[in-house]
């Protein structure tokens, strides 16, 4: 049923002093609306149980939109705009539970440009208090739909301004398209020192892998953090290319290793030689760190060893994580070999993820919206690619700038992600979503022309 719109001054305060909105004895919940003296439109509020929530707008009195806000439960919450008397946009700015984190202002010339609010110069400050707003559990969207409300499924608290929800819509777009989204900082107390050890160790490690008493797991994790550490320290693109083929090569031998008993003999190919090592069927952890081994094969454009990893059985596949890990293997295995329902299975795979138990958070803010771009590369849908990109890149962010995950060289790039990115880029699919997590040359494939 569409909300009642009621003249705003028929409207009440509660009188107990804290500020609601009340219309005939009861917390109001509809549409306050104003007219000008000759019945002009001047402003409308929409009000939940007393308190502005969704959209409110202001007009002059010759019907041009002045002014729009979006509110939260009473509180300023997603973007805030301001037109002069011409229509020009002067002011945009992004609220996040009524804490300004952005703003765009005009210059000298007249011309909008994009900066900070003071509350976002002060990190620190701001991490402290999205992480108490994370103390109290998620809570749910409620959005404005056609003069009525409806309560949206996906729970939102420490918001950045990459990935806010609906109704601000417009305003993701905004940081979308003018403010790249930012990749999280690693906090290592000595990054070039820990590379430079791993470096050291690890061919040694390699020429020793037929006496390593595992799987090749922790060698695969060094690679990553190999990785990591060379894309914080802004290393040379080759030596990041390098660390992408590493943790492929690993990835491979991984999966090849653990797909045999200890009375098999594995020949594996790592660094240009060939190492035969008994095999050991274990599969611990395995589908995430399948996952970021295809990722690093997407990027690369690494089609053989992309098929290997294809090759193995996802059946088999254990360790500490949510189902919808192995569901989203299944989908991917279903999308490159072109032998099962990747559309379907990847639906799955997001239904599973927001369900996640054990680690519900990552499900939900990174193995829905992992699951949805990769089916948007499948349908070949542009819009509906960029927009889960911007969503989950902005909760990789925002999830990876907390302790212990701000520490882990192995999670600063985001690797499914950045191969879904360059594979929706071969086939046709434009990646608008600028970002440090998304090195362009990847992206596109030019880093070949510099090999």
């Amino acid at each position: 049923m569409p909300l009642p719109r009621v003249d705003i001054g028929l409207l009440g305060d509660s009188g107990d002093g804290y500020g609601d909105t009340f219309y005939e004895g009861k917390p109001f919940t509809g549409i306050a609306v104003e007219f000008g003296p000759a019945g002009e439109r001047l402003d409308e509020v929409p009000y939940r149980i007393g308190k502005p929530h969704g959209p409110s707008r202001s007009w002059d009195a010759e019907g041009r939109c002045r002014m729009e806000e979006y509110y939260s439960c009473g509180i300023l919450h997603g973007a805030t705009r301001e037109w002069d008397e011409q229509g020009q946009l002067v002011r945009e700015e992004i609220w996040e539970f009524h804490l300004r984190i952005h703003e765009r202002v005009p210059n000298a010339d007249g011309e909008l440009r994009g900066g900070v609010a003071l509350l976002a110069t002060q990190p620190s400050l701001l991490e402290r208090w999205r992480e108490e707003r994370a103390h109290s559990g998620p809570q749910p969207i409620i959005e404005l739909v056609d003069d009525e409300f409806v309560e949206v499924p996906w729970p939102f608290d420490d918001l950045l301004p990459e990935q806010l929800p609906a109704p601000a819509r417009r305003a993701r777009d905004l940081v979308m398209t003018d403010t790249p989204i930012p990749a999280h900082e690693l906090d290592y107390p000595d990054s070039a020192g820990a590379l430079e050890d791993l470096e050291d160790g690890l061919p040694i490690a390699i020429e020793n892998i037929d006496r390593r008493p595992d799987n090749l797991g922790a060698a695969f994790d060094e690679v990553r953090q190999v990785l990591g550490f060379r894309t914080a320290l802004k290393r040379p693109l080759p030596e990041i290319v390098n660390g992408l083929s590493s943790v492929v090569e690993l990835g491979v031998a991984l999966f090849q290793r653990g797909s045999e008993g200890p009375g098999v003999t594995v020949t594996l190919s790592i660094g240009g030689a060939r190492i035969d090592v008994p095999g050991h069927n274990s599969y611990y952890n395995s589908a995430p760190r399948w996952a970021d081994a295809v990722g690093a094969a997407m990027a690369l454009r690494d089609q053989e060893s992309l098929a290997r990893l294809c090759e193995f059985d996802v059946r088999s596949f254990r360790g500490s994580y949510d189902d919808y890990l192995d569901v989203y293997a299944q989908a991917v295995i279903a999308f490159v070999t072109q032998t099962g329902d990747a559309d379907g299975l990847f639906e799955q795979t997001a239904a599973s993820a927001a369900k996640a138990e054990r680690f519900p958070e990552r499900g939900q803010r990174l193995g829905v919206p992992l699951a949805h771009l990769a089916q948007a590369v499948v349908r070949g849908d542009e819009q509906a690619f960029n927009e889960h990109l911007a969503e989950a890149l902005g909760w990789y962010r925002t999830l990876h700038s907390r302790a212990p995950d701000k520490h882990n060289a192995g999670a600063v790039v985001p690797l499914p992600y950045l191969g879904w990115s360059a594979r929706a880029h071969d086939r046709g699919l434009s990646c608008r979503v600028p970002s440090d997590y998304l090195p362009p040359s990847l992206v596109d494939g030019s880093f070949r022309d510099d090999a």
